[in-house]
């Protein structure tokens, strides 16, 4: 994703293999990352980049499918490859006159993503482990590059997988921005969209003004975090 350029937003960059359990691990990965840009506090234009190497055509139709909710919400995706420059072209017109950061695992293709989009850079690279799936940390901190068109890009540390604190569902209903229109209509003031009665976001959600998915998804999160607060006890 990106920022207007007075500050920060956030994209992420993630290698697909070709399997149906991936498309539904990263589209919940890529709301984690909404509710990241909500707590930044930029809204606007967005983008997710897909790093997809590994797809071929079936599974990448498959995958545009399941992740078509996005673009309608305002999140262009953007398939990417670094062997083909497939979409790098167009990551570079969304990058123009922002500033960026990649956020993903270690060795989803991070680096390798900003070292195609600016070649004459000396990047180590690294990729998953093979018995645990995943990341090795190769990029040990944030690094930010100037891109040659406008905007800057920043390359940040891997992680090994990625979680959210505890956050109010007040808050985390703003990384939904469909759900704006609906906020504050609820029958109660208090509502967190889950079962109560007179909720607007469940009433547009079964209308088909909220796709389904995505409701579906704001509670897995707000169930998550509870079960991480509990955890921690």
């Amino acid at each position: 994703m990106t920022g207007a350029s007075s500050g920060i937003g956030a994209a992420l960059a993630c290698r697909f293999a070709a399997s149906g359990g991936a498309v539904a691990l990263v589209a919940r990965r890529i709301e984690r990352l909404e509710k990241l840009a909500a707590d930044i506090g930029k809204d606007g234009g967005r983008a997710v980049a897909l790093e997809a190497d590994l797809l071929d055509a079936d599974s990448r139709a498959k995958l545009e499918q399941r992740l078509a909710v996005y673009p309608a919400i305002g999140y262009p995706l953007i398939f990417t490859s670094t062997r083909s420059a497939d979409g790098l072209k167009d990551l570079h017109e969304h990058l123009k006159g922002h500033i960026s950061i990649l956020v993903g695992q270690s060795g989803v293709g991070k680096s390798s993503l900003v070292q195609s989009l600016l070649p004459d850079l000396d990047i180590r690279t690294g990729s998953l482990s093979q018995v645990t799936g995943l990341g090795r940390h190769t990029t040990t901190v944030a690094m930010l590059y100037h891109a040659p068109g406008g905007g800057d890009l920043i390359d940040s540390p891997g992680v090994r997988d990625f979680t959210l604190s505890k956050v109010a569902p007040e808050l985390l209903e703003k990384g939904f921005p469909e759900f704006a229109p609906y906020l504050g209509q609820c029958r109660f003031h208090n509502c967190r969209h889950l079962v109560e009665p007179g909720c607007a976001v469940h009433n547009a959600a079964r209308d088909g003004a909220i796709n389904p998915l995505r409701l579906d998804s704001y509670r897995e999160l707000v169930k998550a975090m509870s079960q991480e607060a509990v955890g921690r006890r």
